[in-house]
């Protein structure tokens, strides 16, 4: 009964601590595609991340998964 108490105490502790973060995280951005081109054989993808050395960063940033739209600075 004790450990209830106690953590019903902290509840509001833990909230305060844990709300800003919460909230930092709605305001996050989704992050950017890029466009990359294989050094081999010349396929053209688009991911958010760095393929790998075998890759050659064409262009980007864009704001979706197709490529297509820029994204503003």
């Amino acid at each position: 009964m004790r450990r209830i108490t106690r953590m019903l105490l902290c509840l509001p502790f833990i909230t305060l601590l844990t709300g800003p973060l919460a909230v930092q995280s709605a305001w996050a951005k989704p992050a950017p595609w890029f466009v990359y081109q294989s050094k081999s054989t010349g396929h053209r993808i688009c991911l958010q991340a760095d393929p790998g050395k075998a890759w050659q960063l064409v262009s980007g940033p864009y704001r979706g998964p197709q490529c297509q739209q820029t994204v503003r600075r």
